[in-house]
């Protein structure tokens, strides 16, 4: 058996463990990057396989391959926005122990007049802190590459290996400026969608630093989710169906992001624009609520959160005609079945008064 051969059996011993040192340091930059809140678009893993692992050490002529080798576990990042990457990079230094020989910033590689190929390239292994606890000590010397790259920067890699185009020698000329434009416009677009994400957070904190939502205010997820909080006629009104006999909430329910985006498709729906129209439809229905939410109890049984009492005061509202009923079911998620409830009692109740 020649040195290569012998080299591939060892690693074929190796890998299963190889594999589980893939596994576990997905789940601790997983459990890393909850902590510090940062959102992620995924994580993807590999564990080199014994082919390639065969074919790079005699590509390369490796003498010491479980050494010179830092990829032989992968992980790669994928996060929404370029101001991610610089996070995940501060939070992965301050846990493992980084090899900067072998690390690279591709975003430092190109020139001011260049576009081309963004992601950082981090070689890591335990530190010494994380070396000595039991369930590590298994993997002393063990690298991985840790790959961290925006959306769109996976997007323009992605397609330009679905090419199999692996270096910018491997481009045929003809061809290249067409793939290094369209890199530049991924690197603008980047840039752009950081500057949406900040304009987004401004505005949040904008309205939620109001103790009032002022009247003219557009509907859209930040207003709406902030309505939910503040609205006194909201709070009023679940107040009112608690009374009824609705079922409360715990105390520590926040609606879901689904929830409220839901509620901002059915309000659009309905045509109800600004704040100040949702307000006069709660204050218009306040005098018969408790009447109503006291006969849908006799139906159905109802929990008392802002989102789903919001919800059924807009179908009281406008009384949706049959041919509307599919829509709303499909922007609330609500079974056809419940919605025809509330209707119907809407209907008895309006009939009365």
């Amino acid at each position: 058996m020649d040195k290569i051969e012998e080299f591939v059996s060892e690693f074929e011993g190796k890998r299963p463990f190889y594999k589980r040192f893939t596994g576990k340091i997905q789940v601790l930059i997983e459990e890393l990057l909850i902590g510090e809140g940062i959102k992620l678009h995924t994580i993807e893993t590999r564990t080199k396989e014994v082919d390639s692992f065969r074919e790079k050490i005699t590509r390369n002529g490796y003498k010491e391959p479980f050494k010179e080798m830092t990829d032989l576990s992968g992980i790669r990042i994928i996060t929404y926005y370029q101001d991610d990457q610089d996070k995940i990079i501060e939070c992965i230094k301050s846990e493992f122990k980084i090899d900067e020989k072998n690390s690279e910033d591709k975003r430092n590689k190109l020139k001011p007049h260049e576009f081309g190929y963004l992601s950082v390239h981090l070689i890591v292994e335990l530190d010494d802190r994380r070396k000595r606890l039991a369930e590590w000590k298994n993997f002393k010397g063990y690298k991985a590459e840790i790959q961290i790259r925006t959306v769109l920067q996976h997007s323009w890699a992605s397609i330009s290996h679905a090419l199999e185009y692996k270096t910018k020698h491997d481009v045929p000329t003809g061809l290249k400026r067409k793939l290094y434009r369209l890199a530049g416009l991924i690197e603008l677009a980047d840039e752009e969608f950081l500057q949406m994400k900040i304009k987004h957070d401004e505005l949040g904190k904008n309205l939620q630093q109001k103790d009032i939502l002022p009247s003219e205010t557009e509907i859209n997820f930040l207003s709406i989710q902030q309505y939910l909080e503040k609205s006194e006629l909201l709070k009023e009104l679940v107040e009112v169906a608690l009374s009824a006999g609705f079922v409360d909430e715990p105390p520590n329910y926040v609606p879901t992001g689904n929830d409220v985006s839901a509620l901002v498709s059915i309000i659009a729906f309905l045509r109800v624009r600004f704040i100040n129209e949702l307000d006069e439809i709660l204050k218009k229905n306040s005098s018969i609520s408790f009447k109503f939410f006291e006969k849908l109890l006799e139906k159905n049984r109802w929990r008392a959160n802002n989102t789903v009492v919001l919800a059924i005061v807009l179908l009281y509202e406008f009384r949706l005609k049959q041919d509307k009923i599919q829509t709303f079911v499909d922007l609330t998620g609500w079974h056809i079945v419940v919605i025809n409830t509330i209707l119907e009692t809407a209907n008895e109740i309006g009939s009365k008064n």
